[in-house]
């Protein structure tokens, strides 16, 4: 079992290093799947990515509300 976790956190930090995302407790889950044998490194790479990409999406999403936000919120300050 402990090499398994060991297996795990390898794997996501080599993704990290590749990818550039902060590892979250999802990908530690998929990857421990994979260590444990549940799932193939190439079932779980497109998941993951999808992930990313929706994260991705949603913080800059997330960015421009902010803006917009700031925006007003300034504009109403100098009326």
């Amino acid at each position: 079992m402990q090499l398994n976790l060991y297996v795990a956190i390898i794997g996501i930090m080599l993704i990290y290093l590749h990818t550039g995302f902060r590892p979250s407790k999802y990908m530690f889950a998929m990857m421990s799947m994979v260590a444990t044998g549940g799932a193939t490194l190439g079932d779980i790479m497109p998941i993951l990515r999808e992930r990313e990409r929706r994260c991705a999406l949603d913080r800059e999403s997330q960015r421009k509300r902010n803006a917009k936000k700031r925006a007003e919120k300034m504009k109403q300050q100098t009326s």
